[in-house]
């Protein structure tokens, strides 16, 4: 091996560069901290920034009698590098450690489970938590008998002694005896009474000698050799001994299970743990150390126990960005668990602004908002510990001191250089504690927030900040949880604590928050402020609609938390008054009633008019002229005339109705208040729908992906409205596919519908509605034709040279002439007597009729419906299955799990007659709706899916025994014709037996081998299915409900259900 070089220890190898020992930091003065994140040894304060100790700086060493505060330990935090972290071995990375040094004392409260758990619950980046105090590496006062471990140092000669000696079991010249690790040399009691260190030679003779390497020139007496203190040590220097003052022979710090360790070399250097457990082999001492990323065993001789001077806390982090964060939590616990407050710490560097710059979800920090020093008195370490365990969050101080007269509140007795807090909180949702806690201040200090707003608002809200208090002593609406929706409407948090109100979130929300408030206070605004514009939607309510509104308000505030404002327009783009204005109304050729020389009034034509001298010129029926005051005339109205007078006199006395809440709320509240004001004004809304459209449109400055969709039942590109207008149940079809949507759909009077939601929800709430009106086509086919819906031809043609049939892909093509015009028509719509058709890239305009437009119009649903079930969606899923299972679903059954998943379950129908049917034939049952909704419905349809295979396999096998057991019939015996009296009498008693003997109509229905499709259907089959059984009242038919799996009555002229049967009977 070659020689070590001047500086290097044999040990670790050339490359090993010699670290100096370190001394324990005194009091006062800042401790190298051991860490793992750099090959460099540097000093590192947790802000980040490089700093240096007074202590450091002006090579004075400060005084030990000075009276140390909280914040003196804070400043002790550090983050460094391990000395000897410059090994040549190659060492692993762990994940991130900090040393928190704490004050005296504070371990012990960390210690407690309480804390410990609920540190770890809210820093949610801290891997684990290591917690050690001074007591952990003190030498047990209870130590006696030999010592455990010898550390012999011998660097002038017979270096190979250097190391650590352990004890051995068993004794040697009646005297313990210690071996180094790993190499063959012993400590031992020579026969001569003196302690020498000894190799192979005298472990060959049994240690019965009095010769070795090192040797201590003095009887020892039953001292051990560290206790000798004038015994010299001598070396073997050739063949001579020679007496060397630098050896020396100390007794260890034993390790104890529960201490803190460093590691040096083996791939850890550097690395910090704590011990565990002991095992003791041929190889030497090994222990568990639980280390940063996990449990590992390791030599002894690779340990060095860590000392503490102070109580520290070591955390394990995820990333080096979480490091800063989770040693400011700890340090602000501790400091509440003391009762202290943090002073003017290094923690003010990561403040929350309500935006952290910090990895996560975990808003950090400081709130922007001063308070005076005795809230912390007044709250005191038991209430401010309840506070965090009741909002799980870390809650505590940082003292601040008066600049100028900041933050000094009159009548509170506070100087302007008085003390003053700052707020530290973390948490995932710190908002509900900062309110509560204000709250609990207002209480205890009545007037402190207020006179903090009033004498210095931004002591509540610096001037820079983001994230901040408001408070407010307005008088709030007496309406319930008023406060609590204006906070959702202004994305703020807000509480009330006796007269104030608190608001806490942006600066920006704030203001809008009072600006709201302060106008529902006044009861009545001329005019919506512009800053809160962007924050609502608004609607005209004419003065005969504004009771049934104001009724209608108070249910839509409970059921959507919105806000109600009433404001007074005093102008509009859209009303007009209803004046006479010559120089637009009376042009020449113009119907109008005049007053003739007689005095009455006339029909009259305008020949021209003089604005100068307010003269018309007017010709009368006869063909006469005269010049009359434009008083004396008046325009002869078109109906479209008069209902645009009549709406703009109702607007005239219109109040503006704004309403605040969340986006989808807010348009859901207009649109029932339009619906509303409809109804109590007949044509408002509804006889100019352009008109409808720029009121719903709201304010341009609005940012929000909710709107209102205005789908005018004819006239725009909506068949399914077209179609479902004129099919029972549209209502329930809305209902249907708004649920499965998202969206929101009502009716506007007869001729409109309103759709609200983002893009996505009310484009798939209007292919629902395409979808189920196709569906319901194929009912009313099956009750009016005897040809399936499905089996007929897939095309319509005017009998001339326009031609719409079916093509590739489900989709429709629309040919003139034999020439393919429109290929897959998209939209199709029908204005007047106009169809329109429109797809890839082309449209055309076909004159028609109402009944070619039905016709049409279903070809196209059925495409649409065609399309779902062939292609693939986001938004749908289909379930295989057969037509003989798919039959036995009922309606009813359908519309539950609707309900219950807010999902769309659409299953195709075919003509169930018996030369049709096919059982076996596969069936697509389509759901549409968000993904955890379908799931949800997948599976309900499953278990009734499996659950109806069932039934069906058992109604099988039923049927099978049946036939078996039947007898086989005997060979007909030839006998005598009977006489014509008998025959009549076998005769009668059939007809008897037929009569009398009710059938079985379970039994009748499987041998149908079908399903009645309608009423109609059930109709035809009450003799063959209920043969026998009691008659019903005229116009009453039995069917069956597979849902109650009972006969129910149904009145054919009134559509009366009931299971009662002296309904039906009579």
């Amino acid at each position: 091996m070659p020689r070590a070089r001047k500086g290097e220890t044999a040990a670790e190898g050339p490359k090993a560069k010699k670290t100096r020992k370190r001394s324990a930091p005194e009091a006062g003065q800042k401790e190298h901290v051991a860490s793992h994140s750099g090959n460099t040894e540097k000093q590192r304060t947790v802000d980040g920034k490089h700093k240096r100790n007074s202590a450091e700086q002006t090579g004075t060493r400060p005084k030990k009698n000075r009276k140390r505060g909280f914040t003196d330990y804070m400043d002790h935090t550090a983050v460094d590098e391990p000395p000897g972290s410059h090994g040549s071995e190659a060492t692993d990375k762990p994940p991130p450690m900090v040393v928190v040094p704490l004050p005296s004392g504070t371990a012990e409260l960390l210690k407690d489970t309480r804390w410990l758990e609920h540190f770890k619950a809210v820093a949610e980046s801290v891997v684990d938590v290591q917690i050690f105090t001074v007591k952990d590496t003190e030498e047990p006062s209870d130590c006696h008998g030999d010592p455990e471990v010898f550390e012999v140092s011998s660097p002038n000669g017979q270096t190979n002694c250097t190391g650590k000696y352990y004890l051995l079991p068993g004794k040697v010249n009646e005297h313990s005896i210690w071996k180094k690790d790993g190499q063959d040399r012993w400590i031992y009691s020579g026969t001569d009474g003196t302690w020498l260190v000894g190799g192979p030679a005298q472990q060959k003779q049994g240690f019965a000698c009095r010769s070795g390497l090192l040797h201590q020139a003095v009887l020892h007496k039953g001292e051990m050799p560290d206790k000798l203190l004038f015994g010299s040590w001598k070396r073997v220097d050739g063949k001579t001994w020679k007496e060397d003052p630098e050896i020396s022979v100390k007794a260890a710090t034993p390790l104890l299970p529960g201490q803190p360790v460093q590691v040096t070399g083996h791939g850890r250097n550097g690395w910090l743990g704590r011990l565990i457990s002991r095992r003791q082999s041929d190889e030497g001492n090994f222990w568990q150390v639980q280390l940063a990323n996990g449990q590992e065993e390791l030599p002894e001789q690779n340990l060095q126990l860590k000392k503490i001077v102070q109580d520290e806390v070591w955390l394990t982090v995820l990333t080096e960005a979480s490091t800063q964060r989770a040693v400011q939590m700890c340090e602000v616990l501790a400091a509440t668990l003391m009762g202290g407050v943090v002073k003017f710490s290094h923690l003010a560097t990561a403040k929350a602004t309500g935006h952290s710059g910090h990895s996560g979800h975990m808003v950090v920090g400081e709130c922007p908002f001063l308070l005076p020093g005795k809230v912390q008195q007044r709250l005191g370490a038991a209430e401010l510990c309840r506070f965090m365990e009741k909002f799980s969050v870390i809650l505590g101080f940082e003292e601040r001191m008066g600049q100028g007269g900041q933050g000094g509140q009159g009548g509170q007795g506070l100087s302007p250089n008085d003390l003053q807090l700052s707020l530290l909180i973390f948490g995932p949702n710190p908002a509900p504690a900062v309110l509560a806690l204000l709250g609990r201040i207002e209480e205890l200090i009545p007037d402190c927030l207020r006179s903090i707003a009033s004498l210095d608002p931004e002591a509540l809200e610096p001037p820079d900040s983001q994230f901040g208090a408001s408070v407010c002593s307005r008088s709030l609406p007496a309406e319930k949880d008023w406060l609590q929706r204006l906070a959702t409407a202004m994305q703020v948090q807000a509480s009330t604590v006796g007269g104030v109100s608190i608001l806490l979130g942006g600066r920006p929300e704030r203001e809008k928050s009072l600006q709201l408030i302060q106008t529902a206070e006044s009861g009545s605004s001329k005019v919506l402020p512009n800053m809160l514009e962007p924050h609502c939607a608004s609607t005209r309510v004419p003065e005969a609609a504004q009771i049934a509104v104001g009724k209608e308000l108070e249910a839509l505030k409970e059921e959507l938390g919105v806000i109600a404002v009433w404001c007074v327009q005093t102008e509009s783009a859209t009303t007009k008054e209803v004046t006479l204005d010559v120089r637009e109304d009376l042009i020449p050729g113009t119907a109008v009633r005049a007053v003739y020389e007689d005095g009455d009034w006339y029909d009259a034509t305008v020949l021209e008019v003089h604005p100068v001298s307010d003269m018309v010129d007017v010709q009368w029926k006869d063909a006469s002229s005269s010049r009359l005051l434009i008083r004396d005339v008046k325009l002869k109205l078109s109906t479209d005339s008069q209902q645009r007078r009549k709406r703009e006199a109702l607007l005239q006395t219109a109040r503006r109705l704004a309403i605040f809440g969340p986006a989808r709320e807010r348009k859901i509240a207009v649109a029932s208040v339009m619906v509303l004001v409809e109804e109590h004004c007949r044509g408002l809304w509804t006889e100019d729908l352009l008109q409808t459209v720029e009121e719903l449109r709201g304010s341009t400055h609005e940012e929000t992906s909710i709107d209102v969709k205005l789908c005018p039942f004819i006239g725009g590109p909506y068949p399914a409205l077209h179609i479902l207008k004129t099919i029972k149940g549209l209502k329930e079809s809305l209902q249907r596919a708004a649920s499965a949507s998202g969206s929101y759909m009502c009716l506007l009077g007869k001729p409109a519908l309103l759709v609200v939601g983002n893009q996505q929800e009310r484009s798939q709430g209007l292919d629902y509605l395409e979808w189920i009106a196709a569906d319901k086509l194929v009912w009313e086919t099956f009750s009016s034709s005897a040809k399936s819906w499905l089996e007929d031809e897939v095309q319509w043609s005017d009998g001339e040279d326009k031609f719409l049939l079916f093509m590739d892909g489900n989709s429709l093509g629309f040919t003139t002439n034999g020439i393919l015009k429109v290929r897959e028509v998209a939209t199709a719509s029908y204005s007047g007597s106009e169809l329109c058709l429109s797809g890839s890239g082309s449209t055309i305009r076909i004159a028609t009729d109402e009944g070619v437009v039905k016709r049409v119009f279903q070809l196209f649903l059925r495409s649409q419906l065609s399309k779902a079930l062939g292609t693939s969606r986001g938004d749908t899923t289909t379930i295989e299955t057969t037509f003989g299972q798919a039959v036995w679903l009922e309606p009813v059954e359908l519309r539950t799990i609707e309900r219950q998943t807010k999902t769309l379950v659409i299953v195709p129908q075919i003509d169930r007659s018996t030369s049709n049917w096919q059982p076996d034939a596969s069936c697509k049952i389509l759901v549409c709706g968000r993904e955890t909704c379908r799931e949800e419905a997948a599976t309900e349809l499953a278990n009734c899916l499996e659950s109806l295979a069932n039934r069906m396999a058992q109604q099988k096998e039923e049927e099978e025994e049946i036939v078996e057991e039947e007898p086989a019939q005997a060979a007909p015996v030839r006998r005598a014709p009977p006489p014509k009296a008998a025959v009549a009498v076998e005769e009668d008693a059939e007809r008897w037996r037929r009569t009398t003997g009710p059938s079985n109509p379970l039994e009748e229905l499987r041998k149908l081998k079908f399903w009645p499709k309608d009423n109609k259907s059930w109709g035809a089959l009450q003799e063959q299915v209920w043969r026998g059984h009691p008659p019903l009242l005229p116009g009453w038919i039995r069917v069956w409900s597979r849902a109650k799996d009972q006969e129910c009555f149904v009145n054919m002229s009134s559509g009366e259900t009931t299971f009662d049967s002296q309904t039906a009977a009579g």
